[in-house]
């Protein structure tokens, strides 16, 4: 019994680590190509009207 605990607890430690980088690194990439477009003219827009 107690194996099965043991093997279990580590299972469910190797796939949550998986599970959170896999999806770290895929919105890491599309928050940069999302961020780099429409964020550029976005931050020079606000930027001019609170000066202006």
């Amino acid at each position: 019994m107690s194996d099965d605990k043991v093997v279990e607890t580590r299972e469910t430690t190797v796939e949550k680590h998986v599970v959170h980088e896999e999806p770290k690194t895929v919105e890491k990439r599309t928050v940069v190509e999302e961020r780099t477009e429409p964020r550029k003219p976005e931050t020079i827009t606000i930027e001019t009207h609170t000066e202006g």
